[in-house]
């Protein structure tokens, strides 16, 4: 058997070959800036939606404490706009009460870019006191 082609041969040239060697280091690198790039995606999603989810529920609690003397609907949007995140509420909130309840609803949406594409928390909040 020759040098070259006993497996004692084969694994030393292996050994001593570094051809390639760089494309794969290369895709290695891109495979963990791409991992990189959806875990920072995925936080500022996840922030910004329990950010959003926690300002709404705040504001629809505020709005329908019955000791409450400003309007619902305006509590609703100062504590959103106090929050930086008015501009995400859809609409009006809506407001239903009686003699001893008041329901206070409200909507908002924030588009979040996530892996080149658009994706939207879309959230809804809805307290009720009686």
């Amino acid at each position: 058997m020759s040098e070259g082609l006993s497996p004692k041969g084969i694994f030393h040239r292996f050994r001593k070959d570094e051809d390639g060697a760089l494309i794969v280091f290369s895709l290695m690198m891109i495979m963990i800036l791409w991992f990189g790039g959806m875990a920072v995606d995925l936080m500022r999603y996840e922030t910004t939606r329990a950010k959003l989810q926690g300002s709404l529920d705040l504001a629809t609690l505020a709005a329908v404490n019955l000791d409450q003397i400003v309007p619902p609907a305006d509590v609703v949007r100062d504590y959103l706009d106090k929050a930086g995140m008015l501009h995400f509420l859809q609409g009006e909130p809506t407001v239903s009460q009686g003699i001893n309840y008041r329901v206070v609803t409200a909507q908002a949406s924030a588009p979040m870019p996530l892996f080149s594409t658009t994706c939207h928390a879309s959230l809804r909040a809805r307290s009720r006191l009686e």
